[in-house]
């Protein structure tokens, strides 16, 4: 299933090609489906083999647990890297936290935060590259299989300078178009969520900066007249720390959905993931 490709499943498991081929064979007979197709990039599961992934993944825990015997997972004396894929956004918001209650809670527990492609992010996930993704789902468009729980709900809004000459409590639409902008886009894209919305109306904003992460965005917008959209959690926790001021948005259908995670079959990865939310 991870690989999508018989020869690489059958290096995956230590055989040939000629010896997996009978036992997919067998299973298709058995399960009366194809289970996969050619497609492009290589074989596509079928919905019958979407169906079984966390079925059989459950019996591979059980499998797992009696050999093992290891039933649950005990915080206190866990020894264990998780390895979680996030970008600086879910970094500011839940690594504060989610290290205090490490500290506190489950002391041999480390966290290695990686940034990967999001396109990618399923293969992560499936290889167990990474434990634990956090991002929104409409960003990450993850395949329904995956075992996802919803974190937080966040919205966007517009951060300027607290002392921003054209700019008071409020921010009209028309200025909004009118401002010069900054765009965070860790994916190198020259447009964000916003340009698709201004787009719908047949409207185009100008975009002075384009920064790959979030690190500098408030000392660039405390010492200059752009504004940036960003998430409000985000906005609000940047306001606290300089000299900010967090508005509408006032292209209100281009809220986020809920920050949501997705998680691996892991012992540890619900108790990991209930720590972050």
């Amino acid at each position: 299933m991870r690989e999508r490709h018989v020869s690489r499943a059958a290096d995956s498991m230590f055989i040939t090609q000629s010896a997996m081929s009978p036992m997919l064979n067998r299973l298709r007979r058995l399960l009366d489906d194809p289970l996969f197709v050619q497609g492009t990039g290589g074989m596509i599961p079928t919905a019958r083999a979407v169906e079984l992934i966390e079925p059989v993944r459950k019996v591979l825990r059980d499998i797992e647990v009696i050999v093992t015997g290891r039933a649950q997972f005990d915080a206190v004396s866990a020894k264990h890297r998780y390895a979680i894929g996030a970008n600086d956004y879910f970094e500011c918001l839940v690594l504060p936290g989610l290290m205090k209650e490490l500290q506190e809670r489950a002391p041999g527990v480390d966290v290695y935060i990686v940034q990967p492609d999001i396109s990618g992010l399923d293969g992560k996930l499936a290889s167990g590259d990474i434990d634990i993704a956090l991002g929104f789902e409409t960003v990450m468009h993850l395949p329904a299989h995956l075992h996802r729980v919803p974190l937080f709900q966040d919205r966007m809004a517009c951060m300027v300078r607290r002392d921003h000459p054209h700019v008071g409590d409020e921010l009209s639409f028309a200025q909004f178009v009118d401002m010069k902008h900054m765009l965070i886009s860790s994916s190198g894209k020259e447009t964000g969520i916003i340009d698709e919305v201004l787009a719908s109306r047949g409207l185009q904003r100008r975009i002075g900066l384009i920064l790959t992460h979030f690190l500098p965005a408030p000392h660039v917008v405390a010492t200059t007249d752009v504004v940036l959209s960003l998430p409000l959690r985000l906005g609000r926790r940047f306001a606290a720390e300089a000299p900010l001021k967090v508005v509408a948005d006032t292209t209100s259908d281009s809220g986020l959905a809920g920050g949501a995670a997705a998680l691996r079959a892991h012992t540890g990865s619900s108790w990991s993931r209930s720590r972050c939310s």
